[in-house]
């Protein structure tokens, strides 16, 4: 009997033994499965701030960038564009500042700018002294458009009473045989044939024409004028002396 207990406790002993492995086994594969899970949970943790430390790091790097980008490049830019608005609306005057600038590329760009600004207002001075001659000369052209048309006008005028006197000395003379009546009718006449060559003269200034040479005896001229200048002369206690 007692060896029959012993071998029935070792085999209760035996099953318990094995049901012990069997629970000691599910209860570490259950360990092993939850220390996965929270080795994952804790890997995704990690994951996730690293994810949130990149995008932080990226979004502050954007920021940097677009301040530096602000002010090195588009207000730059942005003060040019105004500059040269400015200067394409008319205003010359004005000078860009070609020192207050972040780079040395920008200043270069300011510093031509402000040259092709020199430049146009050097031009456009040059072309208004210019404009202000031109605009002088064709008044000037007016003015003495309007006093050939007067002088043309009473070029005619005593043309015609330098006409009149003529015919009148003609009769006189042909109605006469006193040389020294004669000689001042001839005077006469003369002068006024000299009066009608400066009218045609004043008439060739109005209507330009090719002039002509012709010889001239100068001691005539000087006797008529000196005959015509007598009474004159007289009348003024002038002594001619020929």
């Amino acid at each position: 009997r007692s060896l029959a207990e012993e071998a029935h406790v070792d085999i209760v002993t035996e099953l318990m033994a094995e049901h012990a492995a069997r629970r000691i086994e599910r209860v570490a594969a259950g360990r092993r499965m939850e220390a996965h899970a929270q080795a994952e949970r804790t890997a995704q943790a990690r994951r996730n701030r690293l994810a949130l430390r990149l995008g932080l790091l990226l979004i502050g790097m954007a920021a940097l960038l677009g301040v530096t980008l602000y002010g090195l490049v588009i207000r730059p830019v942005g003060r040019l564009r105004a500059a040269v608005r400015r200067i394409a609306s008319g205003d010359l005057t004005t000078p860009v500042d070609t020192k207050s600038w972040p780079t040395r590329e920008m200043s270069a760009l300011a510093a031509d700018v402000e040259r092709m600004r020199a430049q146009m207002r050097s031009m456009t001075e040059g072309l208004e002294e210019e404009v202000q001659r031109k605009t002088e000369s064709l008044v000037q052209a007016e003015k003495m458009a309007g006093l050939g048309t007067l002088a043309g006008g009473v070029a005619h005028e005593f043309n015609n009473l330098l006409g009149g006197i003529l015919g009148c000395l003609e009769s006189a003379r042909a109605g006469t045989d006193d040389p020294s009546v004669v000689d001042d009718l001839d005077m006469a006449k003369r002068t006024a044939g000299r009066a009608t060559e400066l009218i045609q003269a004043l008439l060739g200034v109005t209507r330009p024409a090719r002039g002509r040479i012709e010889r001239v005896a100068l001691l005539g001229v000087v006797d008529d004028v000196l005959r015509a200048a007598e009474v004159t002369a007289r009348h003024r206690r002038v002594e001619m002396i020929r």
